[in-house]
């Protein structure tokens, strides 16, 4: 177990930030991170998971469907509402990836790139 990680994360709830559009494994790619970052006590956020809920909603209340921004949106209150965002490697070429990070530095959230820690 990683000393680093198990202080950084430990009673803290993470948001997985990983480009989804143009990725085939995003699903797997995220359950293992949370599988991996949930050994050290935190409490794991997905964006998939959170699109559904949107989409949900959307459909049950709006009679449409959620856009690109509408998700976004979502996201962003998640992460305003977390501790800690958690980079999957990919990143860089994924808009909502990048708009994420910028929020989150914005409100001075923690920051870990999985690269450093897990190779993802």
């Amino acid at each position: 177990m990683n000393r680093k990680l198990k202080e950084l994360l430990e009673g803290k709830s993470v948001y997985i930030s990983g480009a989804m559009n143009g990725n085939e494994d995003y699903e797997k790619q995220f359950e293992e991170a949370r599988c991996r970052l949930s050994v050290y006590g935190a409490r794991i956020i997905i964006p998939s998971e959170l699109s559904k809920i949107l989409k949900g909603y959307y459909q049950t209340n709006i009679y449409d469907i959620p856009i690109y921004s509408d998700y976004l949106l979502f996201d962003l209150k998640f992460i305003a509402d977390t501790d800690v965002l958690f980079i999957l490697k990919g990143y860089e070429n994924s808009l909502g990836c990048m708009a994420e990070i910028s929020f989150a530095k914005a409100c001075k959230k923690t920051i870990l790139y999985g690269k450093n820690y897990y190779g993802f």
